[in-house]
């Protein structure tokens, strides 16, 4: 297998698990990403960092910019390295999970997401496949 060669430099991305308690189950905000990478895939809420920002604040901002929600008793998950090189993209994401405090998911950024959902913790390798052991930690 020939690996293309990437020719930008590593950026860092960030992303939270925001967990609510349903009917006493832990559930997971999941978004269906449309317009971009992983289109048509269930992601979590996530971004980039700002200039000065950490990586947890940017992950707080993503979600509140993304969903309109707040969260609380946020932690570090860790770390994992992503290659994209169908576009020319290669990134090291900083993960982290939170509790959700109240309301519900808004549709804030269309054009980046088509739907919020809660999906129950069992549930949640079907939705975010890609991150089998980083899912192994909530």
């Amino acid at each position: 297998m020939t690996r293309r060669k990437l020719t930008t430099t590593v950026q860092v991305g960030t992303a939270i698990f925001l967990r609510r308690q349903i009917d006493g189950k832990d559930h997971y905000l999941v978004g269906l990403r449309h317009g971009s990478h992983a289109e048509g895939e269930w992601w979590i809420p996530g971004g980039k960092p700002e200039p000065g920002e950490s990586p947890e604040e940017a992950a707080i901002r993503e979600l509140s910019e993304e969903t309109g929600l707040r969260c609380t008793n946020v932690r570090s998950l860790g770390w994992d390295y992503d290659a994209h090189p169908d576009w020319d993209r290669h990134f090291v994401c900083v993960y982290y999970l939170a509790d959700w405090v109240d309301g519900e998911a808004e549709l804030k950024e269309p054009e980046k997401c088509l739907e919020w959902k809660w999906v129950e913790g069992d549930d949640l390798e079907e939705h975010y496949a890609n991150h089998k052991l980083l899912l192994a930690t909530l």
